[in-house]
Formats: C-alpha cells, structure tokens, sequence
C-alpha cells in the first residue's frame, strides 16, 4: 500500500469509501444522514482537490483506492490565540482493509503537510460511539481535550 495525493479520477472511489463511512454513522446514530441524503458530495470533493487550504490523501493497493483522509486548514474560534488550526476533516478505510496501518499512513502523509505549513498540533472530531475510530485515533497519539455534550430534553 502506497500513500499519494488524491487525483480527479479517484473520486467515485472516494465516494465509495464515503458512503460505507455515512452509513456507518447512521447506525450509529439516527441524527447522521444516510449517503443517499446528501447532494453535492463529488462537487465537495472536487473542490478541496481544488483548494490550497485543503488537501485529499488517498491509500493506494493494487490500483485501488482502499482509504482516504481530508486535511484541512480550518480559522480557528475566536476565542482561540492561534488563527488558523490544522485539522483533520474526514477520513474513512475500506472495511475489509482495516487494522493494518493505512490510517496511519494517511495520517502520516497529512501530518508532514501540516509541519510544511508550520503546524505543530492536528486537531479532528470522532463520534464517542465510533470506538473503532477512537482506538484508531488514540494509537495515533490523539488526546480529548474538549467534550461536546447532549441532553434529551425532559418533558
């Protein structure tokens, strides 16, 4: 497996690897879409293959695309100090390539294009019901250090 930038013809692969990723999230949670909900998803894509602040990573085995991940450079809050935060906005391995070093490889790739950039912390948001993705992330050297909360309301 080989890490590269992600070319125009790699879409409909990473929209493939999108939908099981969607999908994914809605049987985690009914409040996520299901693939079919969205519109405009290749146009998204094309357009971060587009931007300076943006860059699409893909996992290459045996001419297929077997993983992605989206690096972006996001403004930050302004309650921050910084201005600008090196995040990670998506990324998504094919399910029956999991566990065998290709999100770390992404990550790898997209970390070297944050260090080019003067970065020195990458920051992305996992759902606390992905556990998979939590273990991926913390293997990763990822840390929690801001929670996000919901509450039902009570009638």
């Amino acid at each position: 497996m080989f890490v590269r930038e992600a070319r125009r013809e790699d879409i409909e692969a990473i929209l493939n690897l999108m939908r099981q990723l969607i999908d994914m999230h809605n049987r985690l949670d009914w409040r996520y879409k299901r693939f079919r909900e969205y519109r405009g998803l290749k146009q998204y894509i094309a357009g971060v293959l587009k931007s300076k602040k943006k860059k699409i990573f893909v996992g290459e085995e045996k001419g297929k695309i077997i993983g992605y991940l989206i690096a972006e450079i996001e403004t930050a809050p302004y309650y921050f100090r910084v201005m600008n935060i090196a995040k990670i906005a998506d990324a998504a391995v094919d399910a029956a390539h999991r566990r065998q070093g290709t999100l770390r490889q992404l990550f790898l790739e997209a970390e070297r294009w944050f260090i080019k950039r003067g970065f020195r912390e990458v920051e992305l948001n996992v759902d606390a019901k992905n556990i998979g993705a939590v273990g991926a992330w913390e293997a990763l050297g990822f840390k929690t250090y801001k929670l996000r909360m919901r509450k039902t309301a009570v009638r």
